[in-house]
């Protein structure tokens, strides 16, 4: 019994490593996946009802002016919706639970004693990676997500919604089309186990 408990935990280590590691390269670090994020303007219409193709070519002119403007429409956004604000840290369910898992590691590892000069810097560059590869992630994604977001907001705004109302409408314009970083938003099989998590 005692061995199957620890070929189990030894299995979890390695696919916890396995996943941490390809969740970085893969995802994070992928030029082609930010690449596809400028083209996500095609996917928002029609994913919620009153939402429509017609909105997101109204909004084509901001995700343009965007690039030049991007920074204060990213503060506009993100002082309205929470939701906004926790994706532009890690637009990815994985990437962020693989960032917390990595803060955990670095600090056990720290209070243990177990980092020198040569893993300090290896796990250094390793973090500095992972942290250009989000950026780079969430850059590209919002510059199409942020004036979309603006979009459904005013849309709501014009029709008579209460401010709550827009904004709960604009983040589930984007939740829908891009997914969420948010434990309650994803499937049950990425909450699973180690194993389950490095297939997915």
């Amino acid at each position: 019994l005692q061995d199957s408990v620890m070929a189990e935990r030894s299995l979890t280590q390695a696919a916890n490593w396995i996943r941490r590691k390809t969740v970085n390269a893969i995802i994070a670090c992928n030029l082609k996946i930010s690449l596809q994020n400028l083209g996500n303007v095609f996917l928002f219409g029609n994913t919620v009802e009153g939402f429509t193709q017609a909105d997101v070519m109204a909004a084509l002119p901001n995700v343009f002016s965007g690039l030049k403007n991007h920074k204060a429409m990213r503060q506009e956004v993100f002082a309205k919706s929470i939701f906004m604000r926790e994706r532009a840290k890690a637009p990815d369910f994985a990437m962020k639970e693989v960032a917390e898992e990595n803060a955990i590691l670095k600090a056990n590892k720290r209070a243990k004693g177990a980092v020198n000069q040569v893993t300090e810097k290896l796990t250094w560059a390793e973090e500095n990676a992972q942290i250009f590869g989000v950026k780079m992630l969430e850059v590209t994604d919002n510059i199409t997500a942020v004036p979309v977001w603006l979009q459904a907001y005013n849309k709501k705004l014009q029709a008579g919604a209460s401010e709550q109302e827009a904004i709960d409408f604009a983040d589930t314009v984007i939740r829908r089309t891009l997914g969420s970083n948010r434990l309650q938003d994803v499937s049950s099989i990425q909450r699973g186990s180690s194993m389950y998590k490095l297939f997915t």
